[in-house]
């Protein structure tokens, strides 16, 4: 906290900062984290992740949900599709 000081100059109170290093060390790690808050917890997310081999089950996720994303697509527009395989397979 500044302190006032006594010394008057042209009728105006002069304050001095007295700011120890220990302030500022708080205020940079302050800092730190407020600019790199969100990679810090992606990154812990990412170690619990794949310490406890979680990602093992996202990946069963992910395939699972790509198998019903082209089998939707495969039935809603199967003349496309059947026309994209005669050309894929012409080209072999």
């Amino acid at each position: 906290m500044p302190k006032k000081s006594n010394t008057k100059s042209n009728n105006k109170v002069v304050v001095r900062s007295t700011s120890t290093s220990r302030e500022s060390s708080m205020d940079d790690i302050a800092n730190f984290f407020r600019k790199y808050g969100g990679a810090i917890i992606g990154a812990i997310i990412a170690i619990i992740i794949l310490a406890t081999r979680f990602y093992e089950l996202i990946l069963w996720i992910l395939f699972i949900c790509l198998g019903l994303f082209l089998g939707n697509y495969v039935q809603h527009n199967k003349e496309l599709v059947k026309d994209k395989l005669k050309e894929f397979i012409d080209r072999m």
